[in-house]
């Protein structure tokens, strides 16, 4: 998504593991319900929404190989910003106008749910993609690049360095099934000054913006 999206989860409760999700702007949260369960007083996370905010933060769980806090489909929503009110869960839950959730799950029946929702479509022939890259301390971008004639600002991705950000987003993306999402050899970065820059303390996240070869 276009939006820089933050999370962090706190310890876990008696009751379950609490996420406190955080967006900069209009991202959608992302819980879509189960509308049976949501008839009978409870909220399910039937699916979860591509581009979202709670799609991000399970990258970043993967990312960071904290597999015992993601989100999974099944789980159920105990309470959201410290309410257990149905009707104010879930209008905190699809608002548009805030800007954090603090939300308390507990594991549920993942058994009868499909996985999440995929997070793009895969890029066709001449199509840009984007990846979006959480800093690593002491650690470069990871793209090893060569410079391609008469381009100021474009370079060839030669290959990755493994532990870097961009390899933990290959990684990411292929235990989700998002390949088609994976920077390969060759692929044409249209950004490269960006990723020759050093990351910071103030990076969350820095998007890239990759080409696949047309050779």
């Amino acid at each position: 998504p276009e939006e820089v999206v933050s999370a962090r989860v706190n310890d876990k409760t008696q009751q379950g593991f609490q996420i406190e999700l955080q967006r900069d702007a209009k991202t959608p949260w992302g819980f879509q319900l189960d509308p049976v369960a949501l008839e009978e007083g409870n909220l399910i996370v039937a699916q979860i929404l591509p581009d979202s905010v709670l799609d991000a933060w399970n990258l970043r769980c993967r990312s960071m190989g904290r597999k015992q806090q993601l989100v999974h489909c099944g789980d159920k929503i105990l309470a959201v910003n410290g309410s257990r009110e149905l009707q104010q869960m879930t209008k905190a839950l699809n608002s548009q106008a805030r800007q954090k959730n603090v939300v308390l799950l507990e594991p549920g029946d993942r058994s009868g749910y499909s996985a999440s929702l995929s997070s793009s479509a895969p890029p066709t022939e001449d199509a840009t993609f984007q990846v979006e890259l959480e800093p690593i301390a002491s650690i470069s971008w990871g793209f090893q690049l060569e410079r391609m004639d008469g381009e100021s600002d474009v370079a060839r991705v030669k290959g990755l360095e493994e532990g870097s950000p961009v390899a933990l987003w290959n990684m990411v993306c292929r235990s989700r099934g998002d390949e088609h999402l994976c920077v390969e050899a060759d692929d044409v970065l249209l950004d490269a000054k960006n990723a020759m820059a050093a990351a910071s303390g103030r990076d969350r996240l820095r998007r890239f913006t990759l080409r696949r070869s047309r050779d």
